[in-house]
């Protein structure tokens, strides 16, 4: 192989292996153009305790390749940590999986153009010496990801510093949002990862799936988180048929997504795919989530700027996202738009 998927060797189940691990899946894709340096999770020798099991397979989740793996007389089963380790590592790698999309056009550009899927942060932004830490980084282009490294006390929250990049970003878990650049502590109970979403970034996914068989999503889930400032930023969906190298002759197809803020005015838009030798979903249901700025109101909502009726979307109890869902043939493009009221 000339680009052969590497791991880190028999490491054992310990901490410092975990920190270790990090850093090289980070520094490989940026000093070796390896794009896919994976851990055997949980460390090869040795029985790691809950805590450190689930640390390694949260990093495990938003990792390159997860892959489970150790030594006779061993186990990395979930199960036998007891319910509440099965539903943490259950729960992350179910989101690994809607998370699909993502990671599968983050493999795509890394054969087209080398960048690696864990960007280390000073790829973005050089001019800063924090963004060379090598034990965060961002999945893709809008996931930030700091994984836990070090035990917590007692009854205690897990704790470490994450380098918030320029820009805004947004708490996975909690919604807030933090302005860069920052070096912030964050605080995380067993079943969190700090985790934080580029605003301006558009993240695509998928509803729940049990299998990586089909690299074709004819179910699609889009979220735009609206900045503060005017921008637009576009991001894709690539497709192929997920067994062959044909990708490598063009067979493959790209759709494009785009988010265009102006003002008040939010634009979220979907044009039809970019096609060489084979098509994505003949046909698509879209969710098209937009994620606005805390405080924010929504005065109106459009598709193709014919505006929609109050129940026609869907805003979130809490405020600040607002829903539009769609059929639509792989041919169509369309724009959903929302307007805020001027508070």
């Amino acid at each position: 192989h000339r680009f052969p998927v590497w791991w880190t060797g028999d490491t054992c189940a310990e901490w410092n292996y975990l920190r270790m691990g990090v850093i090289n899946g980070v520094d490989s894709g940026i000093c070796s153009l390896l794009p896919y340096v994976h851990e055997d999770l949980g460390g090869h020798h040795g029985q790691p305790g809950a805590e450190l099991y689930v640390r390694f397979m949260q990093f495990g989740a938003f990792a390159p390749v997860a892959r489970i793996h150790c030594t006779t007389q061993v186990h990395r089963y979930p199960w036998e940590y007891g319910p509440e380790v099965e539903k943490v590592v259950g729960d992350f790698f179910r989101l690994r999986y809607r998370l699909l999309p993502m990671l599968y056009a983050a493999a795509h550009e890394a054969h087209r153009s080398g960048t690696p899927i864990l960007r280390r942060c000073d790829l973005e932004w050089p001019e800063f010496p924090e963004a060379a830490d090598s034990t965060q980084y961002l999945l893709g282009d809008d996931w930030l990801v700091a994984p836990i490294l070090e035990p917590a006390g007692a009854g205690e929250l897990s704790q470490r510093c994450v380098w918030i990049p320029p820009g805004e970003w947004q708490d996975f878990w909690t919604g807030k949002r933090h302005a860069g650049p920052a070096v912030m502590g964050v605080s995380c109970p067993l079943d969190q990862v700090p985790v934080f979403i580029r605003c301006g970034g558009v993240v695509l996914s998928s509803p729940q799936r049990q299998t990586t068989g089909e690299a074709v999503w004819p179910e699609l889930v889009v979220d735009a988180f609206v900045p503060q400032q005017d921008q637009v930023q576009t991001r894709w969906l690539y497709e192929d048929d997920g067994t062959s190298t044909a990708h490598e002759t063009g067979a493959f197809s790209r759709t494009k997504f785009t988010l265009r803020q102006r003002g008040l005015d939010t634009e979220l838009s979907v044009l039809p795919p970019v096609s060489s030798g084979v098509a994505g979903a003949e046909r698509r249901k879209l969710v098209m989530r937009v994620h606005l700025p805390a405080g924010a109101k929504v005065k109106s909502a459009g598709w193709n700027h014919q505006e929609l009726s109050a129940d026609e979307f869907a805003v979130a109890e809490t405020g600040g996202v607002v829903e539009w869902r769609v059929e639509m043939e792989g041919t169509e493009s369309g724009v959903f738009q929302v307007k805020r009221a001027d508070n």
